[in-house]
């Protein structure tokens, strides 16, 4: 037989089953497969299966299934596994050799991933969102998109209108490290819908922008906090911008900055008529504002009806007087801050004793009370209060040297809830640690930073009793071994901070192994 790129075969149809061969209808000879580029094709297996065999029309012999690239075929499954595979690779690209661009293109479109699992991958990755725009464009958008904060400076005032342009999602807006002209600022920035804008703080020291807020305003109508700490503002400046922002809950205006020409009644006026055009008010910052007194606190407080937060602190004319106002016009305060006041001065409150004597309000809502540099505070000052906040967990009377035994036995019986407290630079010792572990078994932070009189007796009392300790300081604390650190670690296995005594020596394999198997940070 006359072959084209066929190799003869060996295999005659005598060595071949009766069941691999057919008769032809017009012919009575038998034939065996033909096989494109084979050297030699053997006797084939008798178990040949079916779909295997293909019958010509011409000829009544059924013969087996042509083999394509194969070198030779063996009586075995395992050379018919094989055809099958490279059949099935012919069959999924039959053109396309491997590494092709359809290929290419198929391993691409399986990698796509659409912007919202991009934007969770982004999200926590805490990557710097600069390095990330760079990867390609999508990245880029996804970026832009997921950018909400915004930090004004001098050097990128002059690409503030293509930052705007380009984040349109901002929450947020720093104007604080800007030193040049506020109100032509904030008039730029009116010509942008930032329609999710919720926080603005304006720059430090300035006097009051009131111009610039009031073409602000005009398009951003979402604004719920307003920062303008170390400004210059008078009853005029504030007056047009307080109908501007009424959905203000939190307002941050410590540390003002005044001319001693001005009367300060301007000052007062102008927070009071802020105060009184903002019903939402929940957190207050008047920090540092020396010209408050008892008068003036009483008469804002009837303004706040919402406040959660006050921070009173280094407004030293207040007294307890200004503690009482708030309790009561305010029913929904839990936050207090009067840090460094005259409280317990009954030349400055006019009647202090007369008025903690009368006072017999109960506010189960204040949650936190900070005491601390108060020099005048008095033993039945911390009892009155303890009494009518029985809720109380956190507590701070940090640098009270006045503190003794039995105050603190009483406060602690009023208040059973307390999680913080803070005893720094008092003098408070190991009497008073044994109290503090038997009544407030849930403590989670204990501040001792120089308290002289404390030992290791009374710091092993609080680590034995409360059990939920997680962070204690004894910083400065002279009177404790340097063994004290190890036993607290390995006796309370809920501590995670621990600032040791001043001079405590730890290596660093020591401190990795505390870190590590203990979960507890020692420094």
């Amino acid at each position: 037989m006359k072959r084209k790129r066929i190799c003869y075969l060996k295999s005659s149809s005598e060595n071949l089953p009766p069941s691999k061969l057919t008769k032809r209808t017009s012919c009575a000879h038998t034939l065996p497969m033909k096989t494109k580029r084979t050297f030699s094709l053997k006797s084939l297996p008798e178990n040949l299966p079916p779909s295997k065999l293909i019958t010509r029309t011409g000829c009544s012999h059924t013969l087996p299934m042509k083999a394509i690239r194969t070198c030779s075929l063996k009586s075995s499954p395992e050379n018919l596994a094989a055809a099958k595979r490279t059949e099935d690779r012919s069959t999924i690209c039959p053109s396309s050799p491997a590494g092709s661009p359809l290929k290419r293109k198929k391993r691409t479109s399986e990698s796509y991933l659409p912007d919202d699992c991009w934007e969770i991958i982004i999200k926590s990755s805490q990557i710097n969102f600069n390095s990330l725009s760079l990867v390609s464009k999508q990245i880029l958008s996804i970026t832009n998109r997921l950018r909400f904060s915004l930090s004004v400076t001098d050097a990128s005032r002059h690409y503030l209108p293509r930052l705007l342009k380009r984040f349109t999602n901002l929450t947020s807006l720093d104007l604080s490290r800007y030193n040049y002209l506020p109100n032509d600022l904030l008039c730029k920035i009116s010509n942008f819908p930032l329609k999710k804008l919720t926080s603005l703080k304006l720059p430090v020291p300035t006097p009051f922008p009131a111009d610039g807020l009031l073409a602000f305003c005009q398009t951003v109508t979402t604004l719920t906090s307003l920062t303008c700490s170390r400004a210059s503002f008078v009853h005029s400046q504030l007056l047009p911008v307080a109908h501007c922002f009424p959905l203000l809950k939190h307002l941050d205006l410590s540390r003002p900055w005044y001319n001693l020409s001005q009367p300060v009644e301007d000052h007062i006026n102008g927070i009071s008529s802020l105060l009184s055009n903002s019903p939402y008010i929940q957190h207050l910052d008047l920090s540092h504002t020396n010209f408050l007194n008892d008068q003036h606190v009483a008469e804002f407080s009837l303004f706040l009806a919402h406040l959660v937060s006050i921070n009173l602190t280094g407004c030293w004319k207040l007294t307890e007087s200004a503690l009482f106002s708030l309790v009561i016009n305010c029913p929904s305060l839990s936050d207090i801050k009067m840090e460094y006041t005259t409280i317990g001065n009954e030349s400055i409150g006019g009647g202090g004793r007369e008025d903690s004597n009368s006072f017999a309000v109960v506010s189960p809502k204040v949650k936190s009370l900070c005491l601390a540099r108060c020099q005048y505070l008095r033993d039945q000052n911390i009892i009155l209060f303890a009494s009518i906040f029985p809720n109380l967990e956190v507590l701070d009377l940090s640098y009270w040297k006045e503190v003794s035994e039995e105050t603190v036995s009483k406060v602690l019986r009023c208040c059973t809830k307390i999680k913080h407290l803070n005893l720094s630079y008092t003098n408070v010792d190991d009497k008073s640690l044994h109290i503090i572990s038997t009544s407030c078994c849930g403590l989670l932070q204990l501040l001792l930073e120089s308290c002289m009189n404390v030992t290791e007796n009374g710091v092993k009392h609080v680590v034995q009793n409360c059990k939920q300790l997680r962070e204690i300081n004894l910083r400065y604390i002279d009177q404790l071994n340097a063994n004290v650190v190890s036993s607290m670690v390995l006796s309370r296995p809920s501590l995670r901070k621990i600032i040791a005594p001043l001079g405590f020596s730890l290596s660093d394999r020591k401190r990795k192994v505390f870190l590590q198997r203990h979960g507890c940070l020692v420094c």
